[in-house]
């Protein structure tokens, strides 16, 4: 039936704000997830003029549920019967916060720091999605989200002080030490990447630390970046004092 032109519409079937080729429902407050097809218009026959058609009694308003999402009002157009159905409602911010907070935990001090802006997004979200009438979706998942990124935060900060404790901690209480040589990295670099050549047919990049004093570093690591940009750990020990050394994938 006709909606009128002022206010707030009644409930029923308008065309979608956002996609004038289908129609959305709107429960009298807001927009629901239910949409559908704009039908055909239906052909007006004249009646007789002797008979006079009474008009269609007005469509019954379906009870939408409380939790679907607010759009605005619709603008006045004609409404049409019940037949949608409603999509699940997701707390995904809540969801992704857990997994980052989980990786913060293991040491990535970037993925705390993120855990956090995305557990306060999906505990805004639960609360929205309760002040609606809803279920609050996703408030465990937030919260544990939260206090894992808090964890994650502390862990990063004593992961910190440990690396620039080791890299400020340059002598042995008799003053600096003066290296007595440097590793050649570039040497160790160029074999592992002819070894891993010989052994998987794979040309790949490697990458070892630079400044390694002789004498003073037994083993190390470095990495291999094959075409695909797929990174491997290479494990190199310094097996005697020549400097000989050894090799192997991680």
């Amino acid at each position: 039936m006709p909606a009128p032109s002022f206010g707030i519409a009644p409930p029923g079937w308008y065309t979608d704000p956002s996609n004038p080729g289908r129609q959305r429902w709107f429960d009298g407050a807001r927009w629901t997830d239910r949409v559908q097809p704009t039908p055909a218009p239906t052909p007006v026959v004249p009646a007789p003029p002797s008979v006079v058609v009474p008009p269609p009694p007005p469509a019954a308003p379906v009870a939408e549920p409380a939790d679907t999402p607010h759009f605005g009002a619709p603008t006045p157009h004609d409404a049409h019967h019940d037949g949608g159905k409603h999509a699940p409602v997701r707390n995904t911010p809540a969801r992704v916060a857990l997994v980052v907070a989980i990786l913060s935990v293991l040491g990535v001090p970037v993925a705390a720091v993120v855990g956090i802006v995305l557990a306060v997004v999906g505990l805004r979200r639960a609360t929205a999605l309760e002040s609606a009438g809803g279920q609050p979706v996703g408030r465990t998942r937030a919260r544990w989200a939260l206090g894992l990124s808090i964890v994650g935060v502390v862990i990063g900060a004593v992961l910190v002080t440990v690396v620039v404790r080791a890299a400020l901690s340059g002598d042995d209480g008799q003053g600096a030490v003066e290296p007595t040589g440097l590793i050649d990295t570039l040497a160790i670099e160029s074999g592992i990447s002819a070894g891993i050549a010989e052994k998987t047919g794979v040309a790949t990049t490697v990458q070892c630390p630079e400044q390694l004093v002789a004498g003073k570093v037994t083993s190390f690591q470095c990495v291999a970046v094959d075409p695909d940009g797929v990174r491997t750990t290479v494990y190199v020990q310094i097996v005697d004092e020549a400097g000989n050394w050894t090799w192997e994938l991680g």
